[in-house]
């Protein structure tokens, strides 16, 4: 059989895989590219108005790669039961603490912030096609909060409506 040949009966032996590892593949893809801003300002609302209604919230990163970095906020990390997970996509980086509590945030905890102020800010940068979240409350023990340079964000609720 001549190479041209074992190609094409590969190829159909293992079409079920070929397009299962194509599609994952794709959709790889698709997360490298920025989420459209009006999806990221829309995310920021739903996560800043969910927060608002608690009186205490600790919040930690329990996964930080490089497809993602995923915070939690629950009552009590000692025993933590997520109420809400914010996953950043494909992040190139990330500037303050790991581990903070939210008590009564009148402000808005997350926005998007600007490449020329996470500059000013901490002397980092982001590459093109990130946008820069911030996020900032009295309790996190820095000047400028935290900065997170990222295609994109999703959360999820996992309970509770707070007060």
């Amino acid at each position: 059989m001549r190479e041209e040949e074992k190609l094409k009966q590969f190829m159909k032996e293992n079409k079920d895989l070929i397009l299962a590892a194509e599609k994952e593949l794709n959709e790889r893809i698709d997360k490298l590219k920025p989420m459209p801003v009006e999806t990221v300002k829309k995310r920021i609302d739903e996560i800043n108005e969910y927060l608002a209604k608690f009186l205490w919230t600790e919040m930690a990163f329990t996964k930080i790669d490089e497809e993602s970095i995923i915070l939690i906020g629950c009552d009590d990390l000692i025993c933590p039961d997520p109420k809400i997970e914010i996953t950043f996509c494909y992040p190139q980086m990330m500037a303050g603490p790991f581990s903070w509590i939210i008590e009564e945030n009148q402000k808005p905890f997350l926005s998007l912030s600007s490449k020329e102020e996470l500059r000013e800010k901490t002397g980092l940068y982001a590459y093109h096609g990130r946008y820069v979240f911030k996020m900032q409350d009295e309790e996190i023990r820095n000047p400028y909060g935290i900065f997170i340079a990222a295609t994109g964000i999703h959360c999820q609720i996992l309970k509770g409506s707070g007060r």
